[in-house]
């Protein structure tokens, strides 16, 4: 005999010896432990995974319609010109529009391999990122860039440019 069937027999055993009361009692119990049993751990578990199925898909699904919205834009971004070449050497460029967007470099220094690098200290944080985008534009990539707030809008400016 195995011991599963041991067990079973010594609570069928147990259970027949009960008062008929008690063995009802238990019944009752037991299937009131059965349904939550199931409830909990089956119906609330699935629903709650439903719940966040349905929330995830429609986040998913106006994510999608902003993306969709947005193609247009892209579409003309992808088409417009990237950047306009500028004529004129790259130290040229920098110091002229570093000028003409009232930003003071503190160093410049020019490398072996064409790339330059622009130090300027307490400048303005807006008027800064107008001149880097203005040399994107122009063609000189930015390789490297460190900015470090100063004091409220007033940035230190560390850059490479190629």
């Amino acid at each position: 005999m195995s011991q599963i069937q041991a067990y079973r027999e010594l609570a069928t055993a147990r259970y027949q010896s009960l008062p008929s009361r008690d063995r009802m009692a238990l019944l009752i119990l037991s299937v009131f432990l059965a349904i939550l049993v199931v409830v909990y751990g089956l119906i609330f578990p699935a629903m709650e995974f439903r719940d966040n199925a349905q929330s995830a898909y429609q986040q998913e699904r106006d994510l999608l319609g902003w993306l969709q919205a947005q193609e247009a834009a892209v579409k003309a971004l992808k088409q417009r010109p990237q950047t306009t070449k500028s004529s004129g050497s790259p130290l040229t460029l920098v110091n002229s529009s570093a000028k003409r967007f009232k930003l003071t470099i503190k160093r410049l220094q020019p490398e072996n391999n064409g790339d330059l690098r622009v130090w300027m200290e307490g400048v303005s944080f807006d008027d800064a990122l107008k001149w880097l985008h203005h040399l994107n534009t122009q063609g000189l990539k930015i390789v490297d860039i460190s900015i470090d707030q100063q004091s409220p809008g007033r940035v230190n400016l560390r850059s490479t440019f190629r």
